[in-house]
C-alpha cells in the first residue's frame, strides 16, 4: 500500500516533519519502504525476512541470556515469575494482547544485563519479527500453551544461574515459534537457516533440536 505524506498528516492531525521522522523510523525497521523521489509503501511480507530476522534474533538473544543470567537479581526473577502468571491468566482468558505484553517483559528480563548495543539490536529484532508473530497468533484459536513450558524451564535455569542451559533454552524457545510461524505460512519451506543458528548456539551438527 502507498502512504502519501499529505493524507496521514491530515489523518492524525500532525505536520509532516514528526511524520517524516516516524516514516523513516519505520524504514529502519522493514517496515516501510522508500525510493528516493518516490512515496513510501508498506513492505511486503517476506519469509526470507522472517527466516532472516529470526536467525539472527536466536543468535543474539542467546549471547544476552549468557550475558545477562549471573547479573540477575531476586527482583528480577520475582519479576519474571510474576510475568508468567499474567500470561497462565491471560491464557486461560484468550486475552491475546495482555499474553503479549507479558511475554516482551519476561523476556526483556534474562536479557537486560548484556551491552546497551546488543540490547538495541535485541529490541530492534523484536520490533521487526512481532509483525510476523502477531500475524500468526492471530489465525490460531488459541494462544501458544506450549511456550508455558519453555518458560518454565528458562526461569528455573535462570533461578539456578546456570548461563548455559539458559542460553540453550532460549535459543530453542527462538527457534521453534519462528518454525512454528513458518510451517504455518508456507509447510513445504525448510528453514534451514534457523535451524543452523540453533545448532550454533547448541554446537551440535544434527538437525534434531528443533
Amino acid at each position: 500500500a502507498i502512504l502519501s505524506q499529505g493524507k496521514l498528516a491530515d489523518q492524525y492531525g500532525v505536520s509532516r516533519t514528526p511524520l517524516r521522522e516516524a516514516l523513516r523510523m519505520l524504514q529502519e525497521e522493514g517496515l516501510v519502504f522508500a525510493e528516493p523521489n518516490r512515496r513510501a509503501r508498506v513492505a511486503s511480507f517476506r519469509l526470507d525476512d522472517l527466516e532472516a530476522v529470526s536467525a539472527q534474533r536466536i543468535l543474539l538473544s542467546a549471547l544476552a541470556t549468557y550475558e545477562t543470567v549471573p547479573h540477575l537479581e531476586e527482583s528480577d526473577l520475582a519479576r519474571m515469575e510474576e510475568m508468567l502468571s499474567v500470561m497462565q491468566v491471560a491464557s486461560e482468558d484468550d486475552a491475546r494482547e495482555d499474553w503479549m505484553a507479558a511475554d516482551a517483559i519476561f523476556h526483556d528480563i534474562h536479557s537486560s544485563k548484556s551491552p546497551v548495543l546488543l540490547l538495541q539490536d535485541l529490541h530492534r529484532l523484536q520490533d521487526r519479527s512481532s509483525l510476523y508473530r502477531s500475524i500468526w497468533l492471530r489465525d490460531k484459536p488459541h494462544i501458544d500453551l506450549q511456550s508455558e513450558t519453555e518458560h518454565r524451564i528458562l526461569l528455573k535455569s535462570c533461578q539456578q544461574r546456570n548461563s548455559l542451559e539458559a542460553m540453550y533454552a532460549i535459543a530453542r524457545h527462538r527457534a521453534r515459534i519462528a518454525i512454528t510461524v513458518m510451517t504455518h505460512a508456507i509447510p513445504e519451506r525448510e528453514p534451514t537457516t534457523i535451524r543452523t543458528a540453533l545448532r550454533i548456539v547448541l554446537g551440535r551438527s544434527t538437525n534434531s533440536e528443533a
